[in-house]
């Protein structure tokens, strides 16, 4: 096995011995595979073996920012354990990036039983997938009376775009690292003036069109969250993209605003956009308003801990299941990894003691729809 294949931060050691010859760490252990918790940074490292290699990887589904300072925990942890098995790293990428930032005023976290703190009467945009914030860090010097709010579930790009913001002391950003399928029900219906959803699909497939950023159910969330005569922006350079997004907007009663539903554009100012424009790429955008005032909803919100009357629920349309349950016999609960909502289910660890569910550091979930509803399945 190729020593890069992982590209999340890691560490690899060389050895003959398993996970249960590791004494110095508290490692909760399911089936072939362990999870180790850092309270300190809301994460878990994963730690399991392939062949006569022990992996060290940071867990994805915790979403931590990676900083050189997580780096150096992880790498701290995996020396660790060498020792303890009498054995040498022989592989990592936990090399520094200069990515010890303090996060500003622009940094807006998400945590169970979120209350964001950016003030919902003045907010006027919102934009989806910003990558290295070039389109909405612009648009925010040219509007300094206006409120911007970005979404970005990647996490390279996203403290990209967070220390730009932070260098600039720009007031009137907030950023967000999550998935916008979920992320987007802590916002009220009819909130913005302006949503923004520029290059979205690469690589877009009718067939997985169930796991797009404009599957039914969230871009009818994102239509919601615009004000009455609000404006969806799309730019892409995907033709079959460009026409689904016109089609599916028709569909949720969007109405272009010139006479076209889609117009091609010459330029458009950012990184990604530069390079598909090296390649000769034409650039389609719409424009769609929303000629009407969504109803007001209300989200369900549980207080933790919970008993839980079963372990697993399935229909149709929502999915409570446990996924692994990891173990550690000094410690006197467990912790357990559950997908929990629709067919874009959030993965979400809970401790678990008694048929009684808790948070950790590591849980980190959006009260979303139907997440509260598949939740209320299995609860007492």
């Amino acid at each position: 096995m190729p020593l890069s294949t992982f590209n999340m931060p890691h560490a690899i050691i060389k050895t003959n011995k398993n996970l249960n010859d590791i004494e110095c760490v508290n490692i909760f252990r399911y089936k072939n595979k362990g999870i180790l918790p850092l309270d300190e940074f809301r994460c878990f490292l994963d730690v399991y073996k392939k062949q006569d290699l022990l992996i060290i990887k940071l867990n994805k589904a915790t979403r931590s920012i990676i900083t050189d300072k997580l780096k150096d925990a992880i790498l701290n942890t995996a020396k660790k354990i060498a020792d303890n098995l009498n054995c040498e790293i022989v592989s990592h990428n936990l090399e520094h990036t200069n990515t010890n930032i303090e996060f500003c005023d622009c940094y807006e976290s998400v945590y169970p039983q979120k209350i964001l703190t950016y003030n919902k009467e003045s907010i006027n945009n919102l934009e989806i997938g910003f990558g290295r914030g070039e389109f909405l860090i612009n648009l925010a010097k040219q509007k300094p009376e206006e409120s911007f709010l970005g979404i970005e579930v990647y996490g390279k790009d996203f403290l990209f775009a967070l220390n730009r913001c932070c260098n600039e002391k720009l007031n009137n950003v907030k950023l967000l690292n999550y998935d916008c399928n979920h992320v987007i029900d802590l916002f009220d219906n009819n909130s913005f003036d302006n949503i923004y959803v520029n290059f979205p699909e690469p690589w877009f497939k009718l067939y997985r069109i169930k796991h797009s950023i404009f599957n039914k159910i969230t871009f009818q969330k994102i239509r919601d969250k615009l004000k009455q005569n609000g404006f969806l922006h799309i730019v892409t350079d995907n033709y079959p993209f460009a026409v689904y997004s016109a089609i599916i907007g028709q569909f949720f009663s969007l109405k272009p605003l010139g006479k076209f539903f889609i117009e091609t554009i010459d330029d458009f100012d950012t990184l990604y956009a530069k390079k598909w424009k090296r390649l000769n790429r034409t650039f389609y955008r719409l424009c769609l308003q929303k000629p009407f005032c969504s109803p007001k909803t209300t989200l369900k919100t549980f207080d933790f801990p919970l008993k839980l009357e079963k372990f697993e629920y399935k229909s149709k349309d929502l999915i409570f299941k446990i996924l692994g349950i990891f173990e550690n016999n000094s410690i006197d609960y467990k912790i357990i990894e559950t997908a929990i909502g629709n067919y874009l289910a959030q993965h979400v660890f809970f401790g678990l003691k008694d048929k009684t569910i808790f948070l950790l550091p590591q849980t980190n979930f959006i009260y979303t729809s139907d997440f509260c509803d598949a939740l209320e399945k299995v609860i007492k």
